[in-house]
């Protein structure tokens, strides 16, 4: 017998929240930092506590672009089906953005991440 409501994070691959893309937890407000996952010649994983998120942008068109701004960094997301994202960092539910690693993007998915840069702001 299942239990309607149950806010458990999904486990397949295709559901709303998570995917190749990242992560997205069920719960508003249920995030306390962003990993980013740098899928390049080597894996890199970098993480920012939400309190230190201060600006955000989604970007429409092909490609798609999400630009955050953590502490002394600018990230700038490439991909398509960003928006999901940028409405999951205004109710802190992102958890995880990973790239494709330079592979082909899925073309049956929405959301896809292309690439992302990280520099620091002097």
């Amino acid at each position: 017998m299942s239990i309607k409501g149950n806010s458990k994070e999904p486990d397949s691959a295709d559901d709303e929240w998570q995917g190749p893309w990242g992560s997205i937890m069920a719960t508003p407000h249920s995030v306390a930092s962003l990993c980013l996952v740098c899928n390049g010649d080597r894996q890199t994983m970098v993480s920012y506590p939400y309190r230190t998120l201060n600006r955000w942008k989604w970007q429409d068109g092909e490609p798609e672009s999400l630009e955050i701004q953590a502490a002394n960094h600018r990230i700038k997301v490439v991909g398509r089906g960003l928006r999901r994202l940028f409405e999951a960092i205004e109710l802190e539910q992102l958890k995880t953005i990973r790239d494709n690693g330079g592979k082909q993007p899925d073309a049956t998915g929405s959301t896809c991440v292309y690439s992302i840069l990280i520099e620091e702001v002097v």
